[in-house]
């Protein structure tokens, strides 16, 4: 994530390394940078390291994306600054800026006498304008890119009448290593620490959502287990019903009666509704014309010629009479070769019930 500030004082008009700015200096500065689209070519970066800080190869901390003027003081806007950029500069270990300008940049076949190169960023260091606004919000770098006959660094030595004007970076540059390696540590530990959380954070968020996940699959399976109690609970019910209406001891009507008085389609009663509840329903309920049960006689015979009931089948008659005559000759026992002779003797004796089977066994054999 970058953030962006806007109306950053970065300079002003005055005299500074004994060089003399005025208001249309700073102004032909503003001019440069809109000539030269230098928007988002000019870096934010730290401190005035190095003999060539366009050169160095520190990453940048921003870009400068507007420059303009008000009153005396040189303004500009800055986007891309880094988290950790912009946290350490809420907690005021960065709390200043220094310009870097190039002198005399070539465009064309002219020559511009001030051009923005770079606006570092001081921690300990004070910076020569000392006049401006401490930050407040921020973004390391290369320099614009131009070039110019020297560049110019606008930093504060410690002995206050050393305003001399350094004309190469070799001898304008402070030497502040030390510092500039303090700052970076600083980042590079602000940095980790922000890897540091956005993992525990990472590993949070994963925490929380396998919690969810497993709290919804819980509740899921605990509506689902309801579910199946009261289905059981309800068909039980029914089929209890279904039973009593089958065995004809109620009506099909006093079963829906019971369905409907009891709300046995309401899943919040029909757990309540008992066993004993329908059994006693089914008592007070009786069916009040139930159907007799018809007793099945069981028909012998034991004479080979007398009688047998009206209807009786060709085949089970003769059966029965080949029974019977075997048992008149006192066989209690007899294999299916004795019946089969006892039924052929029955048949011969019998015209009618031989033709009776005969017309049976004819369309059975087709």
């Amino acid at each position: 994530m970058s953030h962006s500030m806007t109306h950053v004082e970065i300079f002003q008009s005055g005299v500074w390394n004994s060089i003399p700015f005025s208001n249309e200096d700073l102004d032909q500065i503003v001019d440069c940078f809109n000539a030269l689209k230098l928007s988002g070519r000019v870096p934010l970066k730290f401190g005035h390291q190095g003999p060539d800080a366009r050169t160095d190869g520190s990453p940048a901390l921003g870009w400068v994306t507007k420059v303009y003027r008000e009153g005396s003081k040189l303004l500009a806007d800055f986007s891309d600054i880094p988290t950790v950029v912009y946290d350490a500069i809420q907690k005021n270990l960065y709390r200043f800026v220094s310009i870097e300008l190039l002198h005399n940049v070539k465009a064309n076949t002219g020559f511009l006498t001030w051009c923005l190169d770079a606006v570092a960023l001081l921690g300990a260091t004070a910076p020569a304008v000392g006049t401006l606004k401490e930050l407040a919000t921020l973004t390391m770098a290369k320099g614009s890119g131009l070039q110019g006959d020297e560049l110019v660094v606008f930093s504060r030595t410690d002995r206050q009448d050393d305003n001399q004007t350094h004309r190469s970076q070799k001898h304008m540059a402070e030497d502040n290593t030390n510092a500039i390696k303090e700052l970076s540590q600083q980042v590079a530990e602000l940095s980790r620490r922000t890897v540091q959380l956005e993992e525990e954070n990472s590993a949070l968020k994963r925490e929380k959502s396998d919690f969810s996940q497993t709290k919804q699959r819980l509740t899921d399976l605990q509506k689902q287990v309801e579910t199946d109690k009261v289905d059981a609970r309800r068909k039980a019910i029914i089929d209890q019903l279904e039973s009593a209406v089958k065995a004809e001891e109620i009506l099909p009507a006093a079963r829906e009666r019971f369905i409907k008085v009891y709300r046995v389609q309401d899943d919040e009663v029909v757990v309540t509704i008992t066993a004993e509840d329908v059994k006693e329903f089914i008592k007070e309920n009786p069916n009040p014309k139930p159907k007799k049960a018809v007793k099945r006689e069981i028909f012998t015979l034991r004479d080979p010629n007398a009688d047998v009931p009206e209807g009786m089948a060709p085949d089970a008659e003769a059966l029965m009479r080949a029974r019977a005559l075997l048992t008149s000759q006192g066989k209690h026992t007899f294999t299916h070769e004795e019946l089969l002779n006892a039924a052929k003797t029955v048949l011969s004796s019998r015209p009618e019930l031989a033709q009776a089977w005969k017309d049976l066994a004819e369309p059975k054999a087709a």
